[in-house]
């Protein structure tokens, strides 16, 4: 299946995936796979941590940090949270819904908007899934996975959080915790082997995304490196990705 991306026809292969690449694409997208085809551009190295799906539920929640174990278990005994899935056949109408709230958040934190276009493909392929938390009928948490070869891989995650009281602050925090940990269990009845928080940041600058590092690593995963790089499949796609290049130059 494949997608429109400005002039072009896209197509998005995840992990290992022997998936036929479709006649109509003009560029395919590989992500966090192995170097085995040929003629790739733009390759780089993609450190994630994985959490492993067959270990015993008891075992896997073990693993996570003490002050994670925390903060679940006080989620779950005093802050009356309601949890919602949504896999494969849902209302489109989840999918916009998210699609604002997630460019909402994007304004408060500075970061770029999802057009929608990414999601909608995967929403057709039923390769997404969309899990929410919400206290009353506020929803805090929002989280996006796709899903491919037998992973749940995290895409997005969102909440509204600034100009918040420190008592909602605390709460989104801990709401965001159990989330996590019955995304993990949800997945794990699917029978999906992975879940993979999707990217670990290598560095020391930044210190925002060192400590999502963290964050990510208290839940006990452990690392895995693969490749994310590009395979040019017809002239349209060759000069789409010449001018991402020179697009990419001019904004240094």
């Amino acid at each position: 299946m494949v997608y429109k991306l400005k002039f072009i026809k896209a197509q998005n292969v995840w992990f290992n995936s022997k998936t036929t690449i479709d006649k109509n694409a003009d560029i395919v997208f590989y992500n966090q796979s192995d170097l085995n085809i040929n003629k790739k551009f733009n390759v780089k190295p993609f450190v994630t941590l994985l959490v492993e799906l067959n270990l015993d539920e008891n075992n896997i929640f073990e693993r996570f940090a003490k002050s994670v174990r925390y903060e679940i278990n006080r989620a779950i005994q005093k802050d009356n949270l309601t949890i919602n899935y949504y896999y494969k056949e849902f209302s489109e109408t989840v999918l916009q819904q998210f699609i604002n709230c997630y460019n909402d958040f994007a304004v408060e934190r500075e970061k770029e908007k999802i057009s929608g276009i990414e999601f909608e493909y995967y929403y057709k392929n039923n390769q997404l899934a969309i899990t929410t938390i919400s206290s009353n009928t506020d929803i805090l948490i929002w989280h996006t996975y796709i899903i491919a070869e037998e992973t749940a891989r995290l895409k997005t995650s969102n909440s509204i959080f600034l100009n918040q009281s420190n008592e909602t602050k605390n709460l989104i925090g801990r709401a965001n915790k159990l989330l996590h940990w019955k995304d993990i269990l949800f997945f794990k009845n699917l029978n999906l082997k992975y879940y993979d928080f999707g990217g670990w940041y290598v560095g020391n600058d930044d210190k925002k995304l060192v400590g999502i590092n963290k964050f990510k690593e208290s839940f006990g995963g452990y690392k895995a490196t693969s490749y994310n790089y590009v395979k040019l499949v017809s002239i349209k796609g060759k000069l789409f990705y010449l001018l991402l290049l020179i697009k990419k130059v001019l904004k240094k």
